[in-house]
This record gives structure tokens, sequence and C-alpha cells, in this order.
């Protein structure tokens, strides 16, 4: 297809991510049907089905039939862990030199999308905190969504800016694993593709920091999790040496969320830190308290905050040489802005849940099982990810970096459809000076212009 059009066309860009996909297990033809999957998304504003993508783009510009993308979609839903490795690998291939030494952000949440019916796989009636029907408990499909938050350049303040990229979004079903483990095994299968040096950092609210997610943040020693905690988590102080005989106490005297020192404003917050163990993990942790007026909110972060490296101007005038807090009296709250510098990236996977819902229409899918409903989404998350990609890998293309996601999709959407009918009006040219004089071809395309024009 690359001989319709120029190398430097929209559509060869698009083409070459989707070029070589043998390690991913897809064959030449099925990675075809990929990319015009993909490209059917960026073009058709709302897809409520693959049958509605076909009826209003792929069948126009493609031979094939229906089934033919339906049983692409299966394809790629039976290989999904591989063409996520290789997303994966391919994101963090763009990460610039100038933040090699910065660490990287995965982003843990989940999502709940009220379907209708019973008929599909794994829905089931679910608690909604949100009430986005009105009701608290709604029959719905719960996804557990990771993502990776890379250092894409450096702002005018010479501070890192992180770009938020979905990894993976798989569907949450009870009978074959808890929520705890399936997170568990896309945070193992991601940190497989990173460099063991490599410093990761966790972010996740307070449903996480628990069971199989904890246990893997101590065994893999670069990664670190910072998270919201329920504020009733029970804390304890680091137990004392007495000299006795017997066993030794294996926590200190509790300390109470109202025990941590407040001694630090930042906009309208008073900020305590204090290192303690919780039942939570077996090593000490840090435990931040943050009071605005009434409300108060507890995180969690297992690395030093003094270590972290400042991605902000503010953490940056820190000095983590002049901090000791060792007991809650003697909290010394500074080094806390650093962990709530990382914290607050985590907004971004919330961000990704409105922008896929009211503008990509997250939840239209009209596929049942569990495989292509997973794999719908991982076109999705590949459409997504193209979006935002472009302008940080071609030049021409940087423009769209100022534009919201909702305008670079638009703006694709057209050039795209230009693309294709400049490609689709080469051909015929082609067939028509193969068998027809020059002149014939030039009175076809001067009447063809016309037509255009007067549409125009």
């Amino acid at each position: 297809m690359n001989s319709f059009y120029q190398k430097s066309s929209l559509l060869t860009t698009l083409h070459a991510y989707f070029f070589d996909l043998k390690a991913a297990g897809l064959s030449k033809p099925m990675g075809l049907n990929y990319f015009w999957l993909c490209l059917a998304l960026l073009v058709i504003g709302d897809r409520h089905s693959i049958r509605h993508l076909f009826e209003q783009f792929l069948g126009r510009v493609t031979k094939h039939s229906l089934n033919t993308f339906y049983r692409a979609l299966a394809v790629i839903g039976d290989h999904l862990p591989q063409l996520e490795v290789r997303n994966l690998t391919y994101l963090l291939t763009l990460i610039p030199t100038t933040c090699q030494d910065l660490p990287l952000l995965l982003v843990l949440d989940d999502t709940v999308q009220p379907k209708f019916g019973h008929k599909f796989t794994g829905v089931k009636y679910l608690f909604d905190h949100a009430a986005h029907t009105g009701k608290r408990l709604v029959n719905a499909h719960d996804f557990v969504t990771l993502g990776l938050m890379i250092p894409t350049q450096r702002d005018q303040d010479d501070q890192p800016v992180y770009t938020f990229l979905p990894l993976a979004t798989h569907l949450y079903q009870a009978e074959q694993a808890t929520k705890y483990q399936q997170a568990a095994q896309m945070i193992k299968t991601t940190l497989k593709s990173i460099a063991s040096d490599q410093q990761v950092f966790l972010l996740c609210d307070s449903w996480y920091p628990k069971a199989e997610i904890n246990q893997l943040v101590m065994t893999q020693p670069n990664l670190a999790m910072i998270a919201n905690v329920r504020k009733d988590t029970a804390m304890f102080g680091l137990p004392k040496r007495t000299g006795k005989r017997g066993r030794p106490r294996k926590y200190g005297d509790q300390i109470h969320l109202g025990n941590i020192a407040l001694n630090l404003c930042s906009a309208g917050d008073q900020i305590g830190i204090v290192r303690c163990l919780t039942r939570l993990m077996p090593q000490p942790v840090y435990m931040i308290r943050v009071q605005r007026k009434t409300t108060c909110r507890l995180f969690m972060a297992t690395s030093a905050p003094e270590e972290l490296a400042a991605i902000t101007t503010e953490t940056l005038a820190v000095d983590p040489t002049q901090l000791t807090y060792r007991t809650p009296e003697t909290s010394a709250p500074a080094p806390a802005l650093r962990a709530l510098a990382y914290y607050q990236k985590r907004w971004a996977i919330e961000t990704y849940f409105y922008e896929m819902k009211t503008f990509w229409h997250f939840g239209d899918y009209a596929v049942r099982s569990v495989g292509k409903i997973e794999a719908d989404h991982h076109l999705l998350n590949t459409a997504y990810t193209l979006m935002i990609v472009l302008p940080l890998t071609q030049p021409r293309l940087a423009f769209l970096a100022t534009k919201s996601l909702r305008e670079r999709k638009l703006w694709l959407s057209r050039q795209i459809q230009a693309a294709l009918f400049l490609a689709s009006l080469a051909r015929q040219v082609q067939r028509r000076l193969k068998t027809t004089p020059a002149k014939v071809v030039i009175q076809w395309l001067a009447s063809c212009w016309s037509g255009v024009s007067e549409k125009l």
C-alpha cells in the first residue's frame, strides 16, 4: 500500500507503527487488518460496533468482508500479551537522552462500565462509587487499567514533563483471580520489559496497596509505591530494643493520625510525615498526613521521600540533608512534597478514563466474549497512543502538541480521509494510463476535479 502515496504522507507514518508484527505473532495480512481497525477508530467519530466501523469506513476502503475484521479482533485478543509488550518496548524508546536518569511511573486504577443485559461475559452487579447511572449497584464490567508515564521533554525550568500512555486494559473476572492478583500480574509483565536498574514508581489509590501488590513491591528492588491509603490504617512506631530476654516486640507504640505533627503549609494544606510500621507491609514505610480544613487524607510511600528526584520546581528547593523525621513529634514534612508531587501524576489516568468514555465511546462495544472485549479496548488504546506519540516523533506534526486530543483526532480524521482519497485516485489514474490515451485521462481528471470543487 505504500506505493500509492509518498513516503512523507500521514498514512505511511501511521503504517510504519504496524510494519513488523511478527514478534507479536501476527501475520502480515493480519497486521494489515490491525492497522485498518486502528485507522477506522481515528476516522470515525462515533464507534458503536465493528459492524458500524465496517459500514462507515472499512467496507469502503478495503475489499474485505465483515467477518474478516471480526476474525482479526479474535486473533488480536489471542495475542494481546505480545502486542502489549511490543507497544511498551516502543514507548520506552521515546524517552530522550536528557531524561534517561528520571524514574518511570506506573499508574494503576480500574473503572466500571455499565452494560445492559446479561449476555456479556463477566458482567455482574458492581458497586459504583461515582454513581454514573444514579444507582450505587449497576450491571457492569470492571476494567483494570495500567498506564505508563514517561518523561518526554524538559520545560523551561529544566523540570521533566511526563506523558501518560495506556499500556493494558483487562476485564476483571472474579471467578478466575482477585483484582489484586490480576493487577500484580499486569505489573510483573510490564517490569520484564524494563531494565532492572531503572527506577519505577507505582501510583495507585487506596484500593490497591494490599495483598499481592504489596508483595510484588517488596520483591522487586527497582519498584517503589506511592499510594493513598485509608486514614484509619493502623500505624506503629519502630520497636525499641530493651536488652531484656524473650521475643522482641514486632511493633512499637501505636501512632494515631492526630499525633502526626502538622508544621508545613502548602496551598492551604497542612502536611506531616512519619516513618513507621503498618500491617500493610512488614518493612517501615513513610506515612504522609495531609490536612485541609476538616478533610484529612493519608498517603504511604515505600521509598524515602528525600531520596526522590525532584520533578517540580516547588520540590527542587527542598534540601534533603537538613531533614529528620523519626517520630511524629519531630516530623519535618518538607520531603513529603516530593512524594505528593509524584502522586499528583496519578490524576492522568482519571483524565484518560474521562476522555475515553466521553470522546472515544469506551462503553459502546457490542462484542460479548472476553478476548474480543479486551482486543477492542486494546485497539482504542493503540489509537489513543498514536495520537499522543505522533507530535513527539514527527517534527512536521509538532503543532498538534498544543491541541486537545479531540482536536487532534478531528485533524487526523480529515487528513486520513484526504490521503485515502488521493491514494484511490492514484490507483484509478494508473489503471486508466495503461488502457487509455493520455488526453482521455487528463479530461477524466478535469471532470473529477470540477465535481469535487462544486461540492466544496
